[in-house]
């Protein structure tokens, strides 16, 4: 599932994709009332974007006290929805820093040259001389001109000039002429469509259902590859609301044609998305007017996959839980988890009531040796299909469980007491106890009464 989310380097949003929806148990939540009638629920530790940055809702509007008795004591902006980035006047301000021109401005924006210079004019940004002249070639006609005559004269050739205008291909009531390519495609597409349905038996190959209302749809879309688009061996039978579906975005059209295997290299071919044309929004701040206790409810945190942890939440931009790095976007590092000699173990026992044991020190060490090589030959495979031009996201298959990686994990005190009662035991997996030992660490350290609270009471959250 794709979700809007908020590029913090260019301040314009962007997609993402859910990857994981963490449980956060029960907790007190709190609705915010934005001044123009936004609302969103939240815990008072989840953080949201405001025009100072990154804060929990608590140190976001000066929460004191919790409940009914919770109340705001200092004013608050949240960044929020998309504004048309060329209505926004920051956005403008830093494209002219950047000395880009009016249509460079526009091309960007994805709107004309006169709507730039409607909005540079409204929030009275200077124009250059160049900007302020008309075009080279470009002046109207009637510039220098005091005044001029309509000829009222009709003279069979004014006349003749007026119905020439008026019929035929000058004629802008005209319906003439030669079909457009995509229309011709489309009716192509129609007349081969009760082929495909057969040869798919009349089964939606998106969902499964047989029968209702089919559609014949390009498995590599046109706009990808113009040369399939006659091609009925491109073409696949899919029902009405499936076909809704795909169409939704450019990003799910191509997710589709990767679930044929006969399409997938092809697909894969297509890397990043052509632009669709359609205007930038960029997020904008606005004020909180209200805070209200809900009530104690069942809460989850979704885990967004991407450059961004964020996501936009009712229209606010809010922070995921936590967000592991992701190696669709970025090539990762040579780094991989090669355990001591003494944490190399072997298991005795029936699953579910197994030991560990310690293997002699031979084996230990050949063990060791075998994964360093190992990771080594895959690690050489991973970076040999990058330079060949294979996709991130695809050559990460090869990397092994035991490479590291990196995640931001957002919580509060209680689940963070539970996870160690849990993960720093004797009865957790060594690597697992590894880490929340480090967590633990750290929690005595910035929390020390309530790491205190934790100990005396025999190590059990409240």
């Amino acid at each position: 599932m794709r979700l809007r989310v908020l590029n913090e380097e260019t301040n314009e949003f962007t997609t993402g994709r859910i990857c994981d929806v963490v449980d956060k148990g029960e907790q007190p939540v709190y609705a915010l009332q934005l001044e123009d009638g936004k609302e969103v629920k939240a815990t008072e530790n989840h953080r949201l974007l405001t025009d100072e940055g990154w804060m929990t809702l608590r140190e976001a509007v000066g929460l004191i006290g919790s409940g009914t008795e919770a109340r705001m004591t200092r004013p608050c902006r949240l960044l929020t929805n998309g504004t048309k980035a060329y209505m926004d006047r920051s956005w403008l301000e830093a494209r002219r820093k950047e000395g880009l021109s009016v249509q460079e401005m526009a091309d960007q924006a994805g709107c004309s040259y006169h709507t730039i210079r409607k909005w540079l004019a409204r929030h009275d940004l200077r124009f250059s001389p160049q900007e302020r002249n008309f075009r080279p070639g470009n002046r109207p006609w009637s510039d220098g001109r005091k005044g001029y005559k309509v000829q009222r004269t009709w003279t069979p050739e004014w006349k003749e000039a007026i119905r020439t205008a008026r019929s035929g291909p000058n004629s802008n009531f005209w319906r003439g002429g030669i079909s457009s390519d995509r229309a011709n495609v489309a009716r192509w597409t129609t007349d081969q469509a009760p082929a495909v349905h057969y040869q798919y038996d009349y089964t939606c190959q998106s969902c499964g259902r047989r029968g209702g209302l089919l559609h014949a749809h390009h498995i590599i879309p046109v706009w990808a590859d113009a040369s399939l688009a006659r091609d009925i061996g491109n073409l696949v039978s899919v029902c009405d609301a499936c076909h809704r579906l795909i169409h939704r975005t450019r990003a799910s059209e191509v997710e589709f044609a990767q679930r044929f295997e006969a399409f997938l290299g092809r697909a894969e071919e297509l890397g990043d998305l052509p632009s669709r044309k359609g205007y930038r929004l960029t997020a904008h701040p606005v004020g909180v007017a209200s805070i209200e206790y809900v009530g104690v409810q069942q809460t989850y945190d979704l885990c967004v996959e991407g450059p961004w942890h964020n996501f936009v939440a009712n229209g606010i931009v809010v922070h995921n839980s936590f967000n592991e790095e992701s190696a669709r976007y970025h090539k990762l590092a040579d780094d991989f988890y090669v355990p001591d000699a003494a944490a190399v173990r072997g298991q005795v026992g029936k699953p579910g009531a197994y030991t560990f044991e310690t293997v002699d020190g031979e084996l230990a060490e050949e063990t060791r040796e075998r994964l360093k090589r190992i990771y080594a030959g895959l690690y050489a495979e991973y970076n040999t299909m990058m330079e060949q031009g294979v996709a991130k996201e695809l050559a990460r298959a090869v990397l092994p469980f035991g490479i590291y990686t990196q995640f931001y994990w957002t919580l509060n005190a209680r689940s963070l007491m539970n996870f160690l009662s849990l993960r720093n035991s004797e009865f957790a997996q060594y690597e697992i106890r590894v880490y929340a030992e480090a967590v633990e660490r750290f929690f005595a350290e910035k929390m020390p009464v309530t790491h205190a609270c934790f100990i005396e009471f025999g190590r059990r959250s409240p």
